[in-house]
């Protein structure tokens, strides 16, 4: 009996049906929690020896502007955002390039950088 109740338990944590605690408001770009924080979906590498090339999804809110650190939603205009490009020539480490109206945002998949995603005016 205690097995059954311990699978059940199981099941119920890791099942593959529990809602998301973020709902997509751009195209598979852009979300929103809960409190109305917006959050920026990226992929970063995660080093292992086996799979060197496995990935993590991650929600970044934090950005980068003028040497301050804030919220995402503070800048973007969700109606005007767009990916623009994956890769740029100078640094290896840029992972999506973004833009709305009035700002340009970067995302860079480097372990050192805090937070992930740079904001510049355009």
């Amino acid at each position: 009996m205690r097995i059954i109740i311990f699978i059940s338990i199981l099941f119920g944590l890791f099942s593959p049906y529990q809602k998301s605690q973020y709902s997509m408001i751009k195209k598979d770009l852009l979300y929103r929690d809960k409190q109305a924080n917006i959050y920026l979906k990226g992929k970063v590498d995660v080093a292992s020896e086996k799979n060197p090339q496995d990935n993590k999804t991650v929600y970044l809110d934090n950005v980068l502007y003028k040497d301050k650190v804030i919220k995402l939603k503070q800048l973007v205009d969700v109606a005007t955002f767009h990916q623009i490009g994956t890769r740029d020539k100078k640094d290896v480490f840029v992972k999506g390039i973004f833009e709305d109206k009035k700002y340009k945002y970067i995302f860079r998949n480097h372990p050192a950088s805090s937070p992930n995603i740079k904001v510049i005016d355009k």
